[in-house]
C-alpha cells in the first residue's frame, strides 16, 4: 500500500477509541466462549491493534500477556499514553509497531493470536499462513473481516470493494480458508448492523467533519476522506449483503 494512502488512513482514524467496527458485548461473548479452551493466564498477540481497545480487554479478562502490534506509530502511541495513564489491572500489555505478518515473535511463542478489523489489510490467508507457527499447539485465533453474507451481492457494493478488497470471501469460503491451512473451525459469528455505527462510524463522522474543514482539494487525504464517506453510504444501503465475520479457530 502507499505510503501517502497509509498515512492518511492513520490520519483519520487517530484518537477515536476503535479504529474499525466491533462490539465490546461481542468481543467479551467471544473471550467467554474460548476461555475453557486457554491455560490461565495466557500469552497473546493483539495484531493490527490500533490503539490497543482489545488488548486491554485480553489483559483485564484472560490476565493475558499481551504483545500489542500495530504498523502504524501514532496508534502505539496512543495506547502507550493509555497505559502510562491507566494500566490494565491484570495482565500485561508489550506496544510494538510492526507488520502483522512478522510481528517479532518466536515460534509457539503465544497461545492465542487476536485481531478485530484488521486481517483484510494483509489478507486472511495470508495472515493466518503466518500466524500458524507462532501458535502453540492448540492455540487459538480470534479475528474478524469483511465477508459477503450472500454470493449475488449488489453491484454497487461490489464495485465499492473491487479495488480496496478484491479477496472479499463469502463466510463460507473463509472457514475453508482456514481449514486448508491446518486450522479447526470452532465458531462464526455476525457483527450486527447496528454496531457498525455506534462503535465505528458514528465516531469516525465526527473525524472526518474535523479533517475536511482544512484538506487540500485533490490531496490523497481528500481521497481517503471521500471514500469512507462512500463506505459509510454503502453499507447504509447493503448491510444485508455484507458486514464483519468473527471466527473462532484452533491449531
Amino acid at each position: 500500500m502507499d505510503h501517502a494512502v497509509i498515512e492518511a488512513l492513520c490520519l483519520i482514524h487517530e484518537n477515536i477509541e476503535r479504529k474499525g467496527p466491533g462490539s465490546d458485548r461481542l468481543t467479551h461473548s467471544l473471550i467467554e466462549r474460548i476461555r475453557p479452551l486457554l491455560p490461565e493466564c495466557p500469552r497473546a498477540a493483539d495484531l493490527g491493534c490500533g490503539n490497543g481497545h482489545g488488548a486491554f480487554v485480553l489483559a483485564e479478562e484472560l490476565g493475558a500477556d499481551v504483545t500489542a502490534v500495530d504498523f502504524c506509530p501514532a496508534f502505539i502511541d496512543e495506547l502507550k499514553a493509555r497505559l502510562e495513564k491507566s494500566p490494565p489491572k491484570a495482565g500485561r500489555i508489550s506496544p510494538r509497531v510492526a507488520d502483522m505478518l512478522e510481528p517479532g515473535l518466536e515460534p509457539e511463542s503465544i497461545t492465542l493470536a487476536w485481531s478485530e478489523g484488521a486481517i483484510g489489510s494483509v489478507g486472511v490467508r495470508e495472515a493466518l499462513k503466518a500466524w500458524l507457527p507462532l501458535l502453540t499447539p492448540g492455540g487459538m485465533v480470534v479475528f474478524s473481516d469483511l465477508c459477503w453474507f450472500n454470493r449475488q451481492p449488489p453491484e454497487e457494493a461490489l464495485a465499492f470493494f473491487a479495488e480496496p478488497y478484491p479477496g472479499m470471501a463469502t463466510v463460507g469460503n473463509q472457514i475453508r480458508t482456514a481449514e486448508e491451512l491446518g486450522y479447526n473451525f470452532v465458531h462464526a459469528e455476525l457483527l450486527p448492523a447496528a454496531d457498525w455505527w455506534t462503535s465505528y462510524f458514528d465516531p469516525l463522522a465526527g473525524r472526518l467533519r474535523e479533517l475536511e474543514a482544512d484538506v487540500e482539494p485533490e490531496s490523497v487525504l481528500a481521497e481517503i476522506i471521500r471514500m469512507a464517506w462512500v463506505e459509510q453510504e454503502n453499507f447504509r444501503r447493503h448491510s444485508d449483503h455484507f458486514g464483519y465475520l468473527f471466527l473462532v479457530l484452533k491449531k
